[in-house]
This record gives C-alpha cells, structure tokens and sequence, in this order.
C-alpha cells in the first residue's frame, strides 16, 4: 500500500534559544529542490579555486546566503546574524538528513521489494492481487 502524507515534519533550528523551521525536500517545488540540490554540493565541494578572487569568494558568499533563505525559516534579521560558518552548518545539517531520509527510503523499499516477492500465498498481496 503507498500511504502518502499531505503534511510535514520539519526539523528545526536553534538560534539564540529559538526555535526555526527548516523546510524539508519532500514540501519544496521540483525547481527549488533541484537548484538546493546544486547549490548544496557546490557548496560542500569547495575548492582551492573558488577563493582565488575577492569576486569569487563575494558570490560564493551570496550562494551561501540564497541557500539559508530558502531553507530556514527565520525573519532576515536573524538570518543576517548568523555568520558564514554557521550557515555553512544549516546547509550540511540540511543535506545530512535529506541523505538520511533517502537511505531510510530505500530501506522500505527494499523491504516493500522483498514483500511483493514472497512465495507465500498467505501473504497480503497489494494492487491487483
């Protein structure tokens, strides 16, 4: 049985006591999820290169920033409190768990998997079975 779930649970971040919302994969529109997607590991596959120039490390910086506005979920005024380093924290911890939730994800699938193959004709079978 496919169950799905029109709400979600977001995992939050702690800023000076307060508690934000991070936006999950699975509520972000096929085009933002892509571009995070991108960003994300452009962001945590630096090289020596991208700090060759004050105009690089300047755009690297705005990316940085672009990234923690659309998943956090906190006025612009906390944001802008926030130093590069800490935003750098919100994105790994953001693409951690969306990795966690991928392998988690496949673990049902592959017992979903297992499931639909049984040779148990006891077993529930689902769809048009």
């Amino acid at each position: 049985m496919l169950e799905l779930k029109t709400t979600t649970t977001r995992d939050k971040i702690k800023i000076d006591g307060v508690a934000y919302d991070l936006i999950s994969f699975k509520e972000m529109n096929l085009k933002d999820h892509f571009w995070i997607q991108k960003q994300g590991e452009r962001v945590t596959n630096l090289k020596d290169e991208d700090f060759e120039s004050e105009e690089k490390i300047e755009e690297l910086a705005k990316t940085i920033d672009n990234v923690v506005a659309k998943l956090l979920k906190a006025p612009d005024e906390i944001r802008a409190k926030l130093t590069d380093a800490q935003k750098l924290e919100i994105i790994y911890f953001f693409l951690t768990r969306k990795q966690e939730m991928k392998q988690q994800e496949m673990r049902q699938r592959k017992k979903w998997s297992l499931f639909r193959g049984s040779k148990d004709s006891t077993a529930a079978v689902p769809g048009n079975g």
